[in-house]
């Protein structure tokens, strides 16, 4: 998960206002937020976008590496949920060209570990968290 069950990524995706949702949601997608983000209710950040039919964001979060099949507590899939336009990028999501950097900074160029001496033995995953959560609540 990204940050847990309070992923600031969950609150953008699931805002009535697509502009207001698209814009939040590609600054936290675009700054190393957990595509595949899940609230408590076992909804992914997948889910909420493909409910508000929000096909842009869909495809972004395919793009950026959200899993396709994932189930919420009721057992269903994105696809599932998915209103309007979202439904035909879901159903054509595996022509998505897709990219992840949930793995950045762990290998170099000839693909061997990278050793960092600057993280203090925190993993990169919590500090690409941090960082997302750091560019709107500074005092967290």
């Amino acid at each position: 998960m990204s940050a847990g069950p309070e992923s600031p990524l969950l609150f953008a995706l699931n805002h009535p206002d697509h502009a207001v949702a698209s814009d939040m949601s590609r600054f936290l997608l675009m700054n190393a937020s957990d595509p595949n983000a899940r609230r408590r209710d076992g909804k992914s950040a997948l889910h909420l976008a493909a409910a508000r039919g929000y096909d842009d964001l869909v495809q972004m979060l395919i793009h950026r590496g959200a899993a396709t099949d994932v189930r919420d507590a009721d057992g269903k899939t994105p696809l599932d949920v998915a209103t309007g336009s979202a439904i035909p990028v879901l159903q054509h999501a595996s022509s998505i060209e897709r990219v992840s950097y949930a793995r950045r900074y762990t290998q170099d160029l000839a693909g061997k570990p990278v050793t960092r001496d600057d993280t203090y033995g925190l993993p990169q995953e919590l500090i690409n968290q941090f960082s997302s959560v750091a560019h709107f609540d500074f005092e967290k």
